[in-house]
């Protein structure tokens, strides 16, 4: 019983190590490679950066047909509007406590 309970120990934490190298970061690629295990402090920034918010700008128009269309550029001769699209539009800020 004692072994089992080792190796399904040993199995997580070798999983929690190899997440890294499978998880896809915000431009698709992964997290971490095998060649970043030779400077283990660039892996830590590049980690850092792979997951820290970031803008993208897209532009917004309207076709023919009056529907809004949006993308990385607009046709030419088309008057578009820049949008700023935020990647953590959805973090909110902590709220701070309340005094006793």
């Amino acid at each position: 019983m004692k072994r089992a309970v080792l190796v399904a120990l040993l199995l997580l934490v070798l999983a929690v190590l190899a997440a890294p190298f499978f998880a896809f970061g915000p431009d698709g690629g992964p997290l971490l490679t095998p060649g970043h295990l030779l400077e283990p402090r660039l892996a830590v920034e590049r980690v850092r950066e792979r997951l820290s918010a970031r803008e993208t700008v897209v532009y917004k128009w309207r076709d023919a047909s009056g529907a809004w269309v949006y993308g990385e550029e607009p046709p030419a001769g088309v008057e578009a509007e820049t949008v700023t699209v935020h990647s953590q539009t959805n973090v909110l800020p902590a709220t701070p406590g309340q005094a006793d």
